[in-house]
């Protein structure tokens, strides 16, 4: 197996920098819930894992005039609690009900 290496870069700008870089070999990751069956199916078995998770400039849910804007690291969960989202965007809500885990759902629909 080719070595993987690791960035976690601390600005939008700087991940752009390292992908560009890395050309064809990077390979961008925010949960990184599918890279271990990746590199077990040799979809990805050498390059660098640029981690954007902590990239507070591509997080959040915001109102931009009529505009609902949401970063690329919004997660379900936030789209289910987003009051901007209830309100002038309730089918993203309801497609997040759709995608959400079921204690997500349940806590939804959940009485207590």
């Amino acid at each position: 197996m080719n070595s993987i290496s690791y960035a976690k870069p601390k600005t939008k700008d700087e991940a752009l920098g390292v992908l560009d870089e890395a050309g064809f070999r990077g390979r961008v990751a925010a949960g990184c819930t599918n890279v271990m069956p990746d590199i077990r199916a040799a979809k990805f078995s050498g390059g660098i894992l640029v981690d954007i998770s902590s990239l507070e400039e591509l997080k959040g849910i915001r109102l931009d005039g009529d505009t609902v804007r949401m970063g690329a690291l919004t997660t379900i969960s936030e789209i289910l609690d987003s009051e901007i989202i209830t309100e002038h965007a309730p089918i993203l809500k309801q497609a997040g009900r759709h995608f959400a885990d079921p204690l997500s759902f349940e806590r939804e629909t959940c009485p207590l």
